[in-house]
């Protein structure tokens, strides 16, 4: 067990090192900086952009990794130091039950590839990243900082204004499916939606669902043009303004894991996960020469993580191409705008699963 939260640590790790990479890079094009696009051996940027700027975040991840570690004297010692160990801890959690693949080999029926195929999955992912908002409030509250408690009582408002409606776009799909298991979710994808395969995902019946829970999910995350917590002109840094190594490098991490984990779920939920529509990879491959077993499990891998990545590109794109968010109008969009459409679209989920349920016997 030890060995496999050290495993998922380390993934976990990795990919947001290469998310920070990946973003400096999109930033860098958008933007025209010469950092992430030279920083390194420069006949490896000549003859690519995309292989230029290497040194730039392992040179980050060094500096981090030995730069002081400084608690200041008057702070709260026990939220000081538990804060960003909370939030890392809940950024590798919310893993457990997002399903990568499925694979049917060896097998009587179709079994998900998860961490743990929890039967509730969907509201596990909606109340553990809840620990973040918590402990970005008292990272704020323990530092003892007018800026950094200003930071989190924004993330907490911020969190009231876009849990709400989030809850109610995924309550579209849970309809459709009839299952709050993920794994459930993806497959019901599969059998497509009034007889026809094309028409499985549910970003189709529920695209309302599918836009609320796409600008929740960035304000959920913290990314711009939502960053309020943050908000380095006005707040110099928000919450984690009085942190240093590691314990800063544990927010920085959770960011960029917490957009890789809302770009997954939206895959999940949406875009039918793993699954291309019309299409069943056979559970092994006759190569000739050897039996390629589990070929069903690699190209759902191939395929749930060509989607997630997509989403995510169109994460930083937003990032990049809007202004911040004034937070007045934060709270009107959130509470005034959303959360109706998203009820609304629980109305017309609800319908469409009655026609299905009626009509073609049910996806679930």
């Amino acid at each position: 067990m030890l060995i496999a939260l050290i495993a998922i640590y380390a993934a976990v790790s990795v990919n947001a090192l290469f998310l920070i990479w990946l973003e400096r890079k999109i930033s860098g094009r958008i933007q025209r900086r010469q950092g992430p696009m030279l920083c390194g051996p420069k006949m490896m940027a000549q003859k690519s952009m995309w292989l230029g700027g290497w040194f730039a975040t392992a040179c980050d991840a060094t500096k981090l990794i030995f730069k002081e570690d400084i608690i200041p004297s008057k702070v709260d010692r026990l939220g000081f130091i538990l804060a960003p160990i909370v939030v890392m801890l809940a950024a590798i959690a919310v893993y457990v039950p997002i399903p990568w693949s499925a694979t049917s080999y060896h097998q009587t029926e179709q079994v998900t590839f998860a961490f743990a195929d929890l039967n509730v999955g969907l509201l596990y992912i909606v109340a553990v990243p809840s620990l973040t908002v918590f402990s970005i409030l008292t990272a704020g509250w323990s530092s003892n900082n007018k800026y950094s408690m200003l930071g989190g009582f924004r993330s907490v408002v911020q969190m009231l204004s876009y849990e709400i409606p989030m809850v109610f776009a995924l309550m579209g799909p849970i309809i459709l499916a009839g299952s709050l298991s993920l794994g459930d979710i993806v497959k019901a994808q599969t059998q497509g939606l009034f007889g026809i395969p094309f028409l499985g995902w549910f970003i189709i019946p529920s695209v309302i669902g599918a836009a609320v829970y796409f600008i929740c999910a960035i304000a959920e995350s913290n990314r711009p043009p939502f960053d309020m917590p943050e908000s380095e002109q006005e707040l110099g840094t928000g919450f984690n303004t009085e942190y240093s190594g590691m314990r800063f490098a544990m927010f920085y991490l959770a960011e960029f894991s917490n957009a890789f984990v809302v770009s997954s779920i939206f895959t999940a939920v949406f875009l039918g996960g793993w699954s291309i529509p019309g299409i069943t990879p056979p559970p092994e491959l006759n190569l000739g020469f050897c039996i390629l077993p589990y070929f069903d499990l690699l190209v759902g891998l191939v395929v749930f993580s060509i989607k997630a990545y997509s989403v995510l590109l169109i994460l930083m794109w937003i990032r990049w191409t809007f202004v911040r968010v004034r937070p007045d109008h934060l709270m009107n969009f959130g509470w005034k705008f959303l959360l109706p459409l998203s009820i609304a679209n629980v109305i017309v989920c609800t319908v469409i699963a009655a026609v299905q349920q009626i009509y073609y016997g049910g996806l679930s």
